[in-house]
């Protein structure tokens, strides 16, 4: 038994998971049975127990004893690391909304402040145009 880095296991490699550790292959469970946290994934609170001969995702957490498993799939092509493709993808590109509002923002906002400043121009135009400018002196009444 020997510690590999997780790039060179292979499907039909045994791969031993301690206590508390993340599953780091999909693969099938050899242990007789095993407690997982499969939270991670699929927001589970609860850990699931598998038994001899079911598929152990990885990016599960192994319960408290050690487990053995045969891997089904690279490292590369495991069930985690399709998700964090997806992540990342997701991540990258933007919503049709979110595309049509940055199109929009920079326009929208010039023409509600030049609106804004036509509006402020009118209303003094309007007080200064009126006998009772509010810029002149008060006279007594």
């Amino acid at each position: 038994m020997s510690v590999v880095p997780i790039d060179e296991l292979a499907p039909g490699d045994e791969v031993l998971i301690r206590a508390n550790e993340v599953v780091p292959v999909d693969g099938t469970l050899t242990s007789a049975t095993g407690e997982f946290d499969e939270s991670s994934l699929t927001g589970e609170s609860l850990p699931v127990e598998l038994v001899r001969g079911e598929e152990v995702l990885s990016g599960v957490v192994n319960g408290s004893g050690s487990v053995t498993l045969i891997a089904t799939r690279a490292a590369k092509d495991s069930q985690y690391q399709l998700i964090a493709a997806l992540v990342e993808e997701a991540a990258a590109s933007k919503a049709p909304m979110v595309r049509l509002a940055d199109r929009f923002a920079v326009p929208f906002t010039l023409i509600s402040l030049l609106i804004a400043g036509l509006a402020w121009w009118g209303s003094l135009v309007i007080r200064c145009a009126s006998p009772k400018s509010w810029w002149l002196p008060r006279l007594a009444r």
